[in-house]
């Protein structure tokens, strides 16, 4: 019956989206898709048709009135992810929002209070924390196989062309390159480790022409713990690499995009699930509704990424380490 279903609204129909849709239609049992919303209509209309929505909207105050929706999933430019997930909440819906959930630590704590206090869920897309390698990494850090985590280091170098959307290639708009690729590789590592931010240093600028965003940035965080986490990203680089090494003080691991893991350069083995990470995202954020608990990647735990990401800009414009308050 449709009233057992958690009536989903997604909000962005271009990018990620797709993805997200097409996610929504994996868990039939659980949640239905009640209506695309793009202001481009005829992205909104298309949407709808490829993944049966029951209807297109082009305005969010319209589509936030409709009583069957009971959760959004937001996939908009970076900049909006905070502002439209106010709307969201401010109407009743539980929302699950892309990363970066929001620019400014302020406006996280805006959309945190907002959710609690009128008990919705509130879940970031930090589709790695679905990762059954980057679960395996976890399970293996927490049960001691390296012993205390001492240093990490990740790298995602490569090429990227300049978008055709001017929102990604505007560093207010979208963050830069932290905001596109080191939202995801921040919040990995600080899960990974368990352990909260008290210092960020962090350099970036800008090399290609025809873009007004940081291109090149390297970081460092100093958890509670006393670990170091190193950050390298580029998108000027002719040499490609994702990966992450873990160094602990009774061995290694090492991460190989997400697809292998080597625990002191023995390959380990880990389940493949029957669904992508996004799907598991997805499986997690229905749950929690319907459960009424909080979901892995809340928004409440997704602060501390956002603090890391606030307090780097902070430390590019100023030139020194910033320290990160709980």
């Amino acid at each position: 019956m449709n009233e057992d279903k958690i009536g989903v609204m997604l909000v962005g129909c271009g990018g990620i989206a797709r993805s997200h849709l097409a996610a929504v239609g994996k868990f039939p049992h659980l949640a239905r898709l009640v209506a695309t919303v793009d202001k481009t209509k005829t992205r909104a209309r298309r949407a709808k048709k490829e993944f049966g929505a029951e209807r297109a909207y082009f305005n969010l105050e319209e589509a936030l009135a409709d009583k069957d929706v009971q959760a959004v999933v937001l996939t908009l430019p970076h900049h909006l992810h905070a502002p439209v997930a106010m709307q969201a909440l401010k109407a009743g819906k539980s929302v699950l929002v892309e990363k970066p959930m929001a620019l400014r630590l302020k406006d996280a704590d805006r959309m945190i209070a907002e959710a609690e206090k009128r008990k919705l869920t509130l879940m970031v897309g930090q589709s790695l924390r679905f990762s059954p390698a980057m679960q395996k990494a976890r399970e293996l850090i927490k049960k001691g196989r390296i012993g205390q985590v001492v240093h990490m280091i990740a790298r995602r170098l490569g090429r990227r062309k300049i978008k055709p959307s001017p929102w990604w290639n505007d560093q207010e708009k979208s963050g830069g390159i932290l905001g596109h690729h080191g939202s995801h590789q921040i919040d990995l590592m600080l899960w990974l480790v368990d352990q909260e931010p008290v210092r960020v240093f962090a350099s970036a600028h800008s090399v290609k022409r025809g873009w007004d965003l940081q291109d090149e940035c390297s970081l460092e965080i100093v958890t509670e713990g006393g670990a170091i986490i190193s950050l390298n990203q580029s998108f000027n680089s002719p040499c490609s690499t994702n990966d992450t090494i873990i160094v602990g003080t009774k061995g290694g691991l090492r991460l190989a995009g997400g697809r292998e893991i080597f625990l002191n350069e023995e390959t380990i083995e880990f389940e493949v699930p029957q669904f992508r990470s996004i799907d598991a995202e997805h499986l997690e954020f229905y749950l929690s509704i319907k459960e009424k608990k909080e979901p892995e990647a809340s928004g409440r735990d997704v602060r501390k990424t956002v603090a890391v990401l606030d307090a780097a800009q902070k430390s590019i414009a100023s030139a020194r380490a910033i320290n990160i308050s709980a």
